[in-house]
């Protein structure tokens, strides 16, 4: 997701080597950096949209944060030497920059560990989510599902009938909660698709670069994975 205004992720350190110096590498990492940075936005957008928990950015989050703990760091180290009027005003904007990705990375996670604790239960049984999640997250899973596991049983499994309690574990009684992938989102076509239908039954439509459609999730999960739509 592209938008105006976008804010730079500005290594302070650079910045105090390459004020005013207009260096070309500066510069180019400064783009790359802004880059992430609206990719992690989109992350948090799609993840927030999809019902389902989504392959983990693992790039994009290594690289944010990395950026964050450079300017964390070089901050430290500038503290009270930058005197400059406008070398502290500059200082400061780096600050918010630093902040906001921060926060992008914090939003990131916590939807992202909402949805496993929804479908726990779902995230251990099915391959496809488990290949998606990072190992701290399979790990939270798993201590997340013994917890409610122990919790369940002290408060009532332990006084049901055995009967009862082994067709609560058994999955052929489908009782897992699982994500409802025919939740309707909205979603912004990135490349003209031409002829497409939005639902199965219905007459295909033609979709052009810019259109916003509401699609059931199913139905744009092969658009999303071919990057010619995105989730709003």
């Amino acid at each position: 997701m592209k938008e105006d205004g976008d804010s730079q992720l500005l290594s302070l350190s650079q910045f105090a080597d390459d004020v005013g110096a207009g260096q070309q590498p500066a510069r180019q990492q400064e783009t790359r950096n802004a880059e992430f940075h609206g990719r992690l936005r989109q992350c948090c957008v799609n993840e927030v949209q999809a019902p389902e928990l989504l392959p983990y950015a693992t790039d994009v989050v290594a690289h944010v944060a990395g950026v964050v703990k450079e300017q964390e760091r070089a901050g430290q180290l500038l503290e009270g030497a930058v005197t400059d009027v406008n070398q502290m005003y500059m200082r400061r904007l780096c600050q918010l920059d630093m902040e906001r990705a921060r926060y992008l990375l914090q939003w990131y996670h916590r939807v992202r560990t909402h949805k496993i604790e929804k479908f726990f239960m779902h995230t251990l049984i099915d391959e496809r989510t488990q290949a998606r999640m990072s190992p701290q997250e399979f790990e939270f899973a798993k201590q997340y599902c013994d917890l409610v596991g122990e919790h369940l049983q002290k408060s009532f499994l332990n006084k049901l009938p055995q009967g009862r309690i082994r067709m609560l574990t058994d999955r052929e009684f489908d009782m897992v909660v699982a994500p409802n992938l025919d939740h309707y989102v909205a979603v912004r076509i990135l490349k003209t698709i031409g002829s497409f239908s939005i639902l199965e039954t219905s007459a295909p439509i033609t979709l052009n670069e810019g259109d916003l459609v509401l699609i059931a999730y199913r139905m744009a999960i092969p658009l999303l994975t071919r990057g010619e739509a995105e989730l709003v």
